[in-house]
């Protein structure tokens, strides 16, 4: 759903800067203004008019925004954590981008950033970027092969020869994946090095060739690291890295998911009941118990068994 209103939601924990700015690889007084903002949905919308995301713009759909304009994102914090949990980076940097609104909930939320970084975002960053440079290739989408204006930017395409602020953050992708995996959290603004190389990309200073040969060593290092059995799926708080079975809760405490493998778990009598111990479970609470007032669930659910022809002889 896209609108041109801009009013939040009354229960939105938390809104944050992002795009190029926040990344620190923007053009001063040449950018829009991009955020992310999360709710919580109500009982309600959960049930009866669910929104798990919308966005807000300054110009009407299918106008691209230019310098003075806000593009917002909204999303339910449930499907936000769905997000995170499946690796995605646009959702990932949120826990790191400078904050612009927030309540103790949305503050809760960016504490346990840690719990959703592992191994297993990192298919998700070579995919996105993978395809970013297809698409300027002009190999995927409507762009044409070997056009090199994924974004539909044709005055970066006619200055540069291809389009220099997809190409920019399509790398930008390359970088903060290794940075999230090898830290455990990212930085913003980008710092160093990869700050200034990614800046320089947008204003046309590198070669497309560079930037491809840059690229492909980006993706390298992220399969090296996909490929590295000591780096597990999911952190705990104290920094270790769990294997890819398990997951830690807020306390570090093993959470697993659903019962383990083989036959369901039947509780037996307990050994410090009274009634248990004597063989008269008719009275005892507990949950498999024998209950009076009410019929025994397997005795409707099995069928009877055959009658006993011998005793009828």
């Amino acid at each position: 759903m896209v609108t041109n209103e801009l009013a939040l939601p009354a229960t939105t924990i938390l809104v944050v800067e992002v795009g190029s700015t926040a990344h620190g690889t923007g053009i001063p007084g040449g950018e829009d203004h991009d955020e992310t903002a999360i709710f919580v949905e109500s009982a309600t919308e959960v049930f009866f008019h669910p929104v798990s995301a919308a966005m807000q713009r300054t110009q009407p759909e299918g106008t691209r925004s230019g310098p003075g304009d806000t593009d917002r994102q909204l999303y339910s914090l449930r499907r936000f954590v769905r997000l995170a949990l499946a690796g995605n980076p646009s959702i990932l940097m949120d826990f790191w981008a400078p904050i612009l609104q927030v309540t103790p909930i949305g503050l809760e939320l960016r504490s346990v950033a840690d719990r959703f970084v592992g191994r297993h975002v990192l298919p998700r960053y070579r995919g996105y970027m993978s395809q970013q440079v297809a698409r300027l290739q002009g190999k995927k989408g409507s762009g044409g092969h070997g056009r090199r204006g994924g974004g539909r930017r044709e005055e970066l395409v006619v200055a540069h020869g291809y389009d220099t602020k997809f190409a920019m953050h399509a790398a930008r992708l390359g970088y903060q994946g290794i940075e999230l995996i090898t830290t455990g959290r990212l930085e913003l603004p980008i710092q160093g090095e990869p700050a200034e190389w990614l800046r320089a990309v947008r204003r046309g200073e590198v070669s497309y060739e560079d930037w491809l040969e840059r690229v492909a060593a980006l993706e390298a290092r992220l399969a090296e690291l996909e490929s590295d059995e000591r780096i597990g799926r999911f952190r705990t708080g104290n920094g270790s890295r769990p294997g890819p079975s398990r997951r830690t809760s807020s306390r570090g405490n093993r959470i697993l998911r659903g019962p383990p493998p083989g036959p369901s778990r039947v509780r037996s009598p307990s050994t410090s009941c009274s009634r248990c111990l004597s063989g008269d479970r008719s009275a005892c609470r507990g949950p498999r118990a024998a209950r009076p007032d009410r019929p025994d669930v397997r005795s409707l659910t099995q069928a009877p068994a055959p009658p006993n022809r011998t005793a009828d002889r």
